[in-house]
């Protein structure tokens, strides 16, 4: 081999080992298909140094070609194949996606493949965070701007005015100060979305409402008083006064009772709900419900873990456990 021959064979290799690189990020967690591609390329990388067959290539103008793009070809249908797993995932989380396709899609493939508690950890913090207040049953555990709730969504602070309890929106755009009031009757708690702002409309029985940020189009999605919301994709979430979990679909306004009984909920990969002395967790569909804890009042659900107090200790010690009822420890004293 010529000290040519050897300065080109580096040169190609050093190209195909950033071409590794690449694929190795591109297949994200999954071990195997890591493992693949770096075979691939070990494999290909010995024949092109010292394969008998590769030489005589070589020697008729066309091992380079060969080794690019036979290794190009099989680490391409390496990363196709690493990409199944991550298509499944996102069918299996479909229903909590409708309003945030797009965004979650990268996320999918990114982080379902190897972990879907991971992806769901991220779904609920960034793209639910604003739309599941605290729940109106622990003031205790509220913020100055959970009170006001407050939810900033595409450049606008939607808000609740802590002195009149109307809706009003203020632009963030640009140093803009506009703030200009969108529901002059007091309302309770808001979630806002990006076509409508959804509210408890107090002036008119505590029942749902939503309206467009324009102001003109206006729709109630439950008759009976409302206490609690979240919207989860597609679904609006409620407890009642009368104490009813239901379930309301944003394309065709038909309503699911959940579950009955139910003082207040939080929402993440399913609901976790205050039932009485207990604390039981609620499938989206209502077809599942589980006993999570008993003698416990729940007190604040963030990511995957669930705070609550015991009723049978003579104290209210706080304690966290997380939500698959893993080990429970103490974190707090509020006497």
């Amino acid at each position: 081999m010529t000290i040519r021959q050897f300065i080109k064979k580096l040169f190609v290799t050093i190209i195909m080992i950033g071409i590794v690189l690449v694929a190795l990020l591109k297949v994200g967690y999954i071990l195997i298909c890591k493992v693949i591609v770096v075979i691939i390329f070990a494999v290909l990388a010995i024949q092109y140094w010292v394969g008998e067959d590769i030489r005589k290539a070589e020697e008729e103008k066309r091992g380079t070609w060969l080794f690019t793009l036979g290794f190009i070809g099989l680490t391409v249908l390496t990363m196709l194949a690493a990409n199944i797993p991550g298509q499944v995932q996102q069918d299996q989380y479909l229903y909590l996606t409708k309003e945030h396709t797009e965004q979650l899609e990268k996320v999918l493939l990114r982080e379902a493949t190897a972990d879907s508690e991971r992806c769901i950890q991220w779904y609920e913090k960034q793209m639910l965070g604003i739309r599941n207040n605290k729940a109106l049953g622990n003031p205790a555990m509220q913020t100055e701007d959970e009170r006001q709730y407050k939810n900033r969504i595409d450049g606008k602070e939607v808000y609740r005015d802590p002195d009149t309890c109307t809706l009003r929106v203020k632009e963030l755009k640009d140093g803009s100060t506009k703030d200009s009031l969108l529901i002059n009757g007091p309302v309770g708690e808001i979630i806002a979305m990006r076509e409508r702002i959804f509210y408890i409309d107090m002036e008119d029985h505590n029942v749902l409402k939503s309206v467009t940020y324009d102001g003109r189009k206006r729709k109630t999605w439950t008759k009976d008083p409302v206490k609690q919301f979240a919207v989860i994709g597609g679904y609006v979430i409620c407890c009642t006064e009368d104490e009813k979990l239901i379930r309301c679909d944003m394309s065709t306004g038909k309503r699911k009772e959940l579950a009955d009984h139910i003082q207040y909920f939080f929402a993440g990969a399913k609901l976790y709900a205050q039932k009485g002395s207990k604390i039981v967790s609620v499938s989206y569909d209502g077809k599942e419900i589980r006993v999570f804890k008993k003698d416990v009042v729940m007190m604040d659900k963030k990511e995957d873990k669930i705070y609550y107090r015991r009723m049978d200790r003579k104290k209210e010690q706080m304690y966290v456990c997380d939500v698959d009822g893993g080990m429970e420890k103490m974190v707090g004293n509020r006497d």
